[in-house]
């Protein structure tokens, strides 16, 4: 089988609002492998806000995953803005 090529993480981010569990984890397992790439993305407030919440789920069976990503995306941004001062 194919590597894909994925060159957003739009598709994946619009399966978080998806009823079926199995889909939003298919989309966090995805988008934790990726999120190096697309941090960027996922840090946008709705998608960000989305991971965080499912975190905050009691209910949700993938809480940690969850929090790993949304764990990841913050990381990445303060390396980003440490440097973009650094550059100042």
């Amino acid at each position: 089988m194919a590597a894909v090529a994925v060159s957003s993480a739009s598709g994946l981010l619009s399966l978080l609002d998806e009823d079926d569990e199995s889909l939003k984890l298919y989309a966090l397992q995805s988008l934790n492998r990726i999120v190096h790439e697309f941090w960027f993305q996922i840090a946008s407030q709705q998608a960000i806000a989305s991971v965080e919440a499912f975190y905050e789920d009691e209910t949700f069976s993938h809480r940690d995953l969850a929090a790993l990503v949304a764990s990841k995306v913050g990381d990445l941004l303060r390396v980003q803005l440490c440097k973009r001062l650094m550059l100042w």
